[in-house]
Order: structure tokens, then sequence, then C-alpha cells
């Protein structure tokens, strides 16, 4: 059986008409993005010192987002934040591109699955970090 397609759910084109939204599951939809929207308001009321924020100018460069861990000998960065959450700030010049946010653990988890891509440097070459490529970063999400 065929759910009906309301009429403020749908675009017409010249040449065809495109449904939006036109799910028999709606109700579990919707409380899955309530869902969402309550953690992500949950997380924007935390206080600054539940999150750690990085600006990354390079990423455009390199294509990875670095994840220090380390800075003259000692744990540093994730290694030591008492953060909930990391927020990356994907910059492009003066502005910001994207915002990428991530709970620690998870991050700490993506840190793991590429330790093989340790690098030294920043200022004086006194930090270590890995490099996560942002075009792996999608895959190194656990499938559980």
């Amino acid at each position: 059986m065929d759910t009906p397609t309301h009429p403020e759910n749908v675009a017409h084109t010249a040449s065809e008409e495109v449904v939006f939204c036109d799910n028999r599951d709606f109700d579990l939809d919707l409380r899955f993005g309530q869902a969402g929207e309550q953690r992500v308001a949950d997380l924007l009321s935390l206080s600054a010192a539940k999150i750690e924020i990085k600006t990354d100018r390079l990423w455009k460069t390199t294509g990875n987002i670095a994840l220090e861990f380390e800075w003259r000998g000692r744990p540093s960065g994730l290694a030591t934040t008492k953060a909930d959450h990391w927020i990356f700030i994907l910059a492009d010049g003066d502005e910001d591109f994207a915002k990428l946010i991530f709970s620690v653990e998870k991050l700490k988890g993506i840190a793991r699955r590429f330790a093989h891509n340790i690098r030294v440097g920043g200022d004086d070459s006194a930090s270590k970090f890995v490099l996560v490529p942002l075009s792996e970063l999608w895959d190194s999400c656990p499938t559980r």
C-alpha cells in the first residue's frame, strides 16, 4: 500500500515532480531528528571547558587534519584534554569553511586508527601529531 503524497511535500519542476518527504516511518524519523536536535542543543550549551577548539589553516593544502598529542616531549592536545568534544574549524583564509565536531572519545579512536601516520612539526618542530586524511576520515567510522 502506497503512502499518499501530500501536496506540501512536492516540488514541481518543468520536467518532473520531486517528492521531498513521503515516508511511512515519518514518526520514527521525526523522533530521530528531534533527538539529534536535542544533542546539538545540549552540545551548544556546554561551557568552554567542555569543548576544545582547533583551527586548521593547512587542511586545504595538505588534505589532512592534525591531532596533536605531544609537545616538547610531554603529553598535550588530544592526550591531555579535559574536554568532552573537539571542534575542528577548517579555515579558508580568514573565513570558516566548516566545523567538524567529534566526541573526544571518538576522536581518540580515529587517532589510534591513523597512528601509523605520526609526524613532527609546528613551531620549532616541538609537536608530535597524527595526520588524518580528510578523504579517509569517513572511512574510519566504525560500522557498529
